[in-house]
């Protein structure tokens, strides 16, 4: 047989994966709740059961929990970049439960780690819109999430899903910082999924200032 089964349980959660040793990919996902208060997440358990199907292990490891985060997550990103600060436990759990299989696999099958390339593909939806079209949609979203206009921020450049902005006026680095994950996590909720955003910092005018950096 080419496939081997792995299940961990924690008191709240079962998790089993059945894992391909040809393929080196996951094969399926069951899951079984033991904690009642976890019927909540029944849910979030079948968007994880449909998304590990033939992912690499490495892909489990990295990036499940977040995914489901993503999908079911009412906190913005800035209070998500790390699952062991989420508030809900479950994620905490979920996470455990997964890379500790997920270590197993690897013990079993001696897989070398390596940089994870699993990135989802940018939609047509998205690419097929003119620059003025993109434009519209993230300065719109701006406004109305952050509250930014045209005079607050620059579109320096649109690449594919790639966004690059220059915050204009006296804005605080740390402002700076939460607007940008923060919309960037809305405008993959509710634009495309697959969208960057970075931030080109506006040069000091002043060639004294600059010295003193």
């Amino acid at each position: 047989m080419n496939t081997k089964k792995f299940s961990k349980s924690d008191g709240n959660l079962k998790i089993v994966i059945y894992f391909n040793s040809q393929s080196l990919k996951v094969d399926s996902l069951e899951f079984e709740i033991i904690n009642n208060h976890y019927n909540q997440y029944n849910k979030h358990l079948e968007f994880l059961r449909q998304f590990v199907q033939n992912k690499k292990i490495q892909e489990v490891y990295d990036h499940a929990t977040l995914y489901v985060m993503e999908e079911f997550s009412k906190i913005t990103l800035t209070k998500i970049l790390l699952v062991k600060n989420h508030k809900e436990q479950f994620y905490r759990d979920l996470e455990n439960l997964l890379r500790s299989i997920a270590r197993e696999v690897v013990r079993e099958y001696q897989i070398k780690r390596s940089i994870n390339f699993s990135y989802k593909a940018t939609s047509s939806d998205w690419i097929l819109l003119s620059q003025k079209e993109k434009e519209k949609i993230i300065f719109d979203n701006f406004k109305k999430q952050v509250n930014l206009s045209k005079e607050n921020i620059k579109i320096l450049n649109i690449e594919k899903n790639k966004i690059t902005l220059e915050f204009l006026g006296d804005i605080k680095p740390e402002i700076k910082a939460k607007t940008l994950l923060d919309m960037e996590y809305f405008l993959r909720k509710n634009v495309e999924s697959t969208l960057e955003l970075f931030v080109e910092e506006m040069q000091d005018q002043s060639q004294l200032r600059r010295l003193y950096k």
